[in-house]
Formats: structure tokens, C-alpha cells, sequence
């Protein structure tokens, strides 16, 4: 099981409607709602434990190369923690997630920061929404990750028939689903 989205700070996600059904899958902008790294430290890995008998692995979003890194650091201590991902694909964050996904000198700078400071294996979630997918994952595969996973969803977008315009607060969002598969 991988969390959703940690950030070093609480983060309110993006507007509603964020979700909306399509065929062969789903859209969603969510924004990496969370509750900050601190509150799922110290209460919500505590929570899962109680219905949850096996360890997790902690998705981590940033803004920054240094939030990406203090976030990280706080996984070190949680015993029910295994794994960290990195979150570098996430494409309805402003200012982060998906803007270290797609140039491999900035993924690899946060991988090699991470690795510094991180106790734990190390994921990085690509995006599929790159050029050149290989030499991304070359990348920080060189820079130190441990595992890679792909792929994070597709960029989107669902438009409502009937007035012409996107169901998706912020226009735009993840899509995922049996339709992704070809």
C-alpha cells in the first residue's frame, strides 16, 4: 500500500470538482490534498496501523528540492514505513510534482539530495508526460534511486457535452484507467 501524497506542510488540494468518471477510466485533480508529513507521522501511519497489518510505502510531493528532503527525513523514524516515492509526476500541482519529472538534471539533483539525508529504499514515480521517458528514468536511476515506478497518470481532459466547458476545477487533470493501457 502507498500513501497518498506527504508534504513537508499541510496542503488544501485543489478546488472541487476535482474528480470526474470518464469512459475507460477516471480524471482527477486533487492537488495532493494531505495533512502535512508531521500529522502522518505522529497520527495517521498510527490510525492505518490499527486496520492495516503490513507496512507502507510513503508517496512524498514538494515544491522544492528542500521540502522534498525535510518531508523525506521524517520517514526515517516511522517503523511502519518501508519505502519512500518520490512523487516527481504529479500533473495538477503548481509550482512542483511534475516540473522535477521532466528534466532529468533537476530529477536527478533531488534524487542525489534525498539519498543524502534518506534511511530507507528510495522510489521515484515518473511521469509519462515526457519526451523521452528512457532518459528520465536513466536519470535517477544514476542519481541513486532504488525503484522506479511507472507511471503516474496521463495529462487530461474531460469536457462536459452539454455547456462545452471542463468538469475539472482546474481544467485540466490526471487521467487513469483500463483506457491508458494500449
Amino acid at each position: 500500500m502507498t500513501t497518498k501524497g506527504v508534504a513537508n506542510v499541510p496542503w488544501s488540494g485543489n478546488p472541487t470538482p476535482r474528480v470526474a468518471e470518464t469512459y475507460g477510466g477516471m480524471m482527477n485533480a486533487i492537488g495532493l490534498q494531505n495533512p502535512g508529513v508531521d500529522k502522518v507521522v505522529n497520527e495517521e501511519l498510527h490510525k492505518l496501523k490499527e486496520v492495516y497489518d503490513d507496512l507502507v510505502i510513503a508517496n512524498v510531493g514538494g515544491h522544492s528540492v528542500t521540502e522534498y528532503v525535510e518531508t523525506c527525513k521524517k520517514f526515517n523514524d516511522a517503523d511502519t514505513v518501508f519505502a519512500v516515492e518520490l512523487n516527481i509526476s504529479c500533473p495538477n500541482v503548481k509550482g512542483g510534482g511534475m516540473a522535477f519529472g521532466t528534466d532529468p538534471e533537476v530529477a536527478s539533483t533531488l534524487v542525489k539530495e534525498v539519498k543524502k539525508v534518506l534511511k530507507k529504499p528510495l522510489i521515484v514515480k515518473l511521469s509519462p508526460n515526457v519526451t523521452d521517458i528512457v532518459k528520465m528514468a536513466k536519470a535517477v536511476e544514476e542519481a541513486g534511486a532504488d525503484a522506479i515506478s511507472l507511471i503516474n497518470t496521463l495529462v487530461g481532459m474531460r469536457i462536459n457535452l452539454k455547456t462545452g466547458k471542463p468538469i475539472i476545477s482546474i481544467k485540466k487533470g490526471g487521467y487513469s484507467g483500463p483506457g491508458i493501457f494500449p
